[in-house]
């Protein structure tokens, strides 16, 4: 709302308090409303131009995942409707925009592996799909 207002000051402030209050927290389930703020948050950093800031909440999701690998489980599908796949798709743009092509490739595997077997979803089909172009621009062939 206030970055729609032009007023990116407060912005920035208003984010630091939530980012704060989100660091403040232990611990993060990721099938929680919490874990998403955290990709909310980075979504509001790159908004803001601040792509170290949304890096740093992206490598909060990270930490929990690690170097999982990823498969498309019908459990999973309904968390957040969709904000995981998202958040990864994001961050492979992230990297990919900072030439880190490798872990780039990662975050958009990681999208194909979970839902890549969802075909007919509204919300979940684009995220895939978009997931794959980007692989294949990086020079990947999506296996």
């Amino acid at each position: 709302m206030l970055l729609a207002a032009g007023d990116t000051g407060a912005a920035r402030s208003m984010l630091a308090r939530e980012d704060s209050d989100i660091a403040s927290n232990s611990r993060w389930r990721m099938a929680s409303r919490e874990s998403e703020a955290i990709f909310a948050s980075a979504e509001q950093h790159l908004a803001l131009g601040d792509t170290s800031g949304a890096e740093a909440q992206f490598a909060r999701i990270e930490e929990v995942f690690i170097d999982a690998q990823f498969r498309f489980s019908p459990l999973l599908r309904g968390y957040g409707r969709p904000w995981i796949g998202r958040a990864w798709l994001r961050h492979g743009d992230v990297l990919a925009a900072r030439r880190h092509r490798d872990d780039a490739i990662k975050m958009y595997r990681r999208v194909v592996g979970l839902w890549g077997g969802i075909e007919t979803d509204p919300e979940i089909t684009p995220v895939v799909d978009s997931a794959r172009s980007r692989l294949a621009s990086l020079g990947h062939r999506n296996r």
